[in-house]
């Protein structure tokens, strides 16, 4: 359950930072904020980053949904002998 829960908060922080940075608006304040030469590297870097979230928040989800269930298989319980055996029960081994 906090595997799920944790997928959905990586998702969300990934698809919202994806869209922050594809606004045009936005885009430029940071540009216009930093030098140039830093500029350039962030840009392509928080993409990358955001979709590396993205990417985590799924799988996270994805794969809570899947447990090893080990599945007991039932076992009869004969009494008597030869031909006269009669099923009494089960077990589970």
């Amino acid at each position: 359950m906090v595997n799920k829960i944790l997928g959905f908060v990586f998702s969300g922080l990934g698809l919202a930072s994806l869209v922050i940075s594809g606004i045009k608006s936005v885009k430029e304040k940071v540009e216009s904020a930093l030098p140039e030469s830093i500029a350039k590297i962030i840009s392509p870097s928080w993409m990358i980053i955001s979709l590396i979230l993205l990417a985590l928040g799924i799988f996270l989800i994805i794969t809570s949904g899947k447990r090893n269930k080990q599945v007991s298989e039932e076992v009869p319980i004969y009494e008597g002998g030869g031909k006269n055996r009669k099923i009494v029960g089960y077990r589970r081994n």
